[in-house]
């Protein structure tokens, strides 16, 4: 298998500064993603396109007083042929590749905020919503599926809640149409807040750290069933670093996931139940993907 591809990307932008404290600007990107093959086997599908997409930023950013500087940006992507990795039923087995989706979106606002209420104190604070959707759908043309049309192999018959079943193959597997599902890891809400001292001796300087993230919601998969849902989760972590007077070396000790709360990466659906325990219809078990418990260390740096 072989294959080549090119393509211009690049950046245009305008900015605008009325004053020293404040930046204002509006920007175009190109992206572009080359093409890849999917290692390990070769199926009817070896090959995901190249995929592109067109960002639009407008931003601004602002410095209040000496000691607090916000940042805000509205974002638009417009994705075409998305490399997604999905699962796929390939003869008997079922194996992850990357299919393109032809359209999808993600649109939102960042916005940053950093504050110094006195000298060696720090706060900042971070906030992200993401609207992403999928644009393509499957439809039937002369009988024949056409568009992005696939199947969930957690679902292959499209029993499950939300499914959206357009065409039966000969194998009797299910295509469905993700038009108005998210795309895979990309929560809608996102924050992070942070604030640090630092004290200073003569032999050096301590600085102390606490840190508090929360993420929301996300589907490990095109497919938005409740067995592919990754719940909210949050962490706390702490570190502190004694830095040498001449900056010579510096030490670091520090605890992850403090509360040793659970994290969700990523969720899948582990298996279809036919016939529950207790009773009821058809369902899913569900596999998650979690995120380190608490951790401990230290690090010890020396510059030469």
């Amino acid at each position: 298998l072989g294959d080549t591809s090119a393509a211009f990307s690049g950046t245009v932008g305008l900015s605008w500064t009325p004053d020293r404290d404040t930046l204002a600007y509006i920007r175009y990107n190109r992206g572009y993603k080359a093409f890849g093959l999917n290692a390990g086997f070769t199926g009817s599908n070896p090959e995901a396109a190249p995929e592109y997409v067109n960002d639009v930023e407008i931003g601004l950013k602002k410095t209040i007083g000496r000691n607090f500087q916000i940042d805000a940006d509205a974002f638009y992507y417009d994705y075409i042929n998305d490399q997604v990795p999905l699962t796929v039923p390939v003869g008997q087995v079922n194996l992850t590749e990357f299919v393109n989706i032809p359209k999808s979106v993600s649109e939102g606002v960042e916005f940053t905020a950093n504050w110094s209420p006195v000298e060696h104190l720090n706060f900042s604070f971070v906030y992200g919503y993401n609207f992403t959707q999928i644009k393509s759908a499957c439809t039937l043309v002369g009988g024949a599926p056409v568009g992005a049309c696939y199947v969930d192999t957690a679902d292959p018959f499209a029993l499950a809640a939300g499914a959206k079943p357009v065409f039966t193959t000969a194998s009797g597997d299910v295509l469905q149409s993700p038009q108005g599902a998210e795309l895979p890891q990309a929560p809608k809400n996102k924050l992070a807040f942070n604030a640090n001292y630092t004290f200073v001796f003569d032999p050096g300087s301590l600085t102390v750290s606490g840190s508090y993230i929360w993420k929301d919601t996300s589907y490990e998969s095109i497919f938005q069933r409740v067995y592919n849902s990754a719940p909210s989760w949050s962490q706390v972590d702490l570190r502190a670093t004694w830095t040498g007077k001449d900056d010579r070396y510096a030490v670091v000790l520090f605890v992850k996931n403090v509360f040793n709360t659970i994290g969700y990466d990523a969720a899948a659906g582990g298996g279809y139940i036919l016939q529950p325990v207790g009773g009821g219809g058809p369902t899913q078990a569900r596999a998650y993907d979690l995120t380190p418990p608490r951790l401990y260390g230290a690090e010890f740096h020396i510059k030469f």
